[in-house]
Order: structure tokens, then C-alpha cells, then sequence
């Protein structure tokens, strides 16, 4: 058996690897309890929206409005119309945090057709 003469660059690249999976796990699993867990009411969600008009981080994309101060990406989930009914979202900006009452879940949710 040969071993494998790895250099100190190859180890950084491969802890750097590592890291950077457990990271992404960690977004993964935290967008999904966001996005499973409760929702918040009509007036919360009014409110939410109304801040996030006045902002200056706002995005319009094919009349869709997007949060340019959170870094996600252009998808469904990050569409406003969408996005302010999560109960656990809290603004990058400030503007508004959690809610900590469960009003609906996502399988009662009109907004998840």
C-alpha cells in the first residue's frame, strides 16, 4: 500500500470543504423551519409589507418584489408575497423581527398552493 503525500494546501481546501458543507447545512435546516413552521396574521403580514415598501433594499423583478438586503436568491420562497408570512423571518435591516405565536402552518396556508 502507497500512502498519499497530501500538502498542507490540499488539508486547508479540504477543512475549508468541510466547513463550508456544515454552513450550508445549517442554512438548509434553519430555511426549513422557517418555511414549515407558523405563519403569521393578516395584520402582521400588512405591517411587514408596508416596511419593506419603504426600504431601500427593496427589489422589483417581474412585478415581483424581492428583499435585496437578506442575499437569498430570486426564487419562490423569497418572493415578499411569500416570504412576510413566515412567523420566524426577521428583517436583515431591522424594520421588524419574530413572531412568536403560531397563527397557521404551512399546510393551512393559502400561500402554498
Amino acid at each position: 500500500m502507497r500512502a498519499k503525500i497530501v500538502s498542507n494546501n490540499e488539508i486547508g481546501h479540504q477543512d475549508s470543504s468541510q466547513g463550508a458543507i456544515r454552513t450550508l447545512a445549517a442554512k438548509a435546516r434553519k430555511m426549513l423551519s422557517i418555511v414549515t413552521g407558523p405563519k403569521v396574521d393578516q395584520a402582521t403580514f400588512d405591517a411587514r409589507s408596508a416596511a419593506c415598501d419603504q426600504c431601500r433594499f427593496l427589489k422589483l423583478r417581474k412585478a415581483k418584489r424581492y428583499c435585496g438586503a437578506c442575499g437569498c436568491p430570486n426564487w419562490h420562497l423569497a418572493e415578499l408575497s411569500v416570504k412576510l408570512w413566515f412567523a420566524e423571518l426577521e428583517c436583515p435591516e431591522g424594520r421588524f423581527g419574530a413572531v412568536g405565536k403560531s397563527v397557521e402552518r404551512v399546510t393551512g396556508c393559502q400561500h402554498f398552493k
